[in-house]
């Protein structure tokens, strides 16, 4: 997902919905923030020796206690403002980052929002690690 797959998939969706993220063993609170957009452009040497360069977007929560909830609109608010802010923000991969209860941060992975109960379910996977030259070769490794 990227975010302008976010952005669109939030367009359908009730704008005044509150907008939930959750993980497996719970999520974020009602009161989520987003505290930033980010565009990194990466270079990486993988274990095989190969050189990569891409680049990646992020969007950072905290969960704040007590704070206002986060609706569909003010989301894809925050997401076209940073696709109009940062080039080639809109078409990379989309991470996000937080730390549900406050907890250590956490990198997930978003999947489509849904509307579920009159509420926006943003449901959020694990990020996982990845050999390149084993994926690659399919099962050979540096």
């Amino acid at each position: 997902m990227t975010p302008a797959d976010l952005s669109d998939s939030l367009s359908t969706l009730p704008a005044d919905a509150p907008v939930r993220f959750t993980a497996e063993g719970g999520g974020f609170g009602p009161g989520t923030h987003v505290t930033e957009i980010r565009r990194h452009a990466v270079a990486g040497l993988d274990c095989g020796g190969g050189r990569a360069d891409w680049t990646e977007a992020a969007l950072q929560l905290l969960d704040v206690e007590g704070g206002r909830p986060l609706t569909g609109a003010t989301l894809r608010g925050i997401l076209e403002k940073g696709r109009a802010a940062l080039p080639d923000l809109a078409e990379a991969p989309l991470h996000i980052e937080g730390a549900p209860g406050n907890g250590p941060m956490i990198r997930f992975t978003p999947r489509a929002p849904e509307l579920r109960d009159g509420k926006i379910e943003i449901a959020l996977g694990g990020a996982q690690a990845l050999c390149k030259p084993m994926a690659r070769t399919a099962g050979g490794c540096c």
